[in-house]
């Protein structure tokens, strides 16, 4: 198992984006996060915008590498930067173990 570290924090995962069953999964998260931040009404409150942009990345996470990553990696905080630095911190992982333009890509 490969350790990943994410937000400052080393978690163990199990991923392998040449993997079509890991690709699969990845490909869901993105759609997931994707669906539910285009859903957002625009008479939410910003707080609540934030919350929602938060528990998206949370449950990004959760589907990839199971329940409650969200813990190891966020702790308890609802950031909206630190939700981004690590959904970045994901993606620049993934570039450079696999040398691909994004996680959602092939190996070049």
């Amino acid at each position: 198992m490969r350790k990943l570290r994410i937000n400052g924090r080393s978690i163990d995962c199990k991923f392998d984006v040449s993997d079509a069953d890991d690709l699969a999964r990845l490909e869901s998260a993105y759609e997931n996060l994707a669906g539910k931040l285009q859903g957002l009404p625009d008479n939410i409150k910003g707080s609540e915008q934030l919350r929602t942009y938060c528990h998206g990345v949370f449950e990004f996470f959760n589907e990839l590498f199971g329940e409650g990553t969200d813990r190891l990696i966020f702790g308890n905080t609802t950031n909206a930067r630190v939700c981004l630095r690590a959904l970045k911190e994901f993606s620049k992982a993934c570039n450079a173990k696999y040398k691909v333009r994004d996680c959602g890509s092939s190996p070049q």
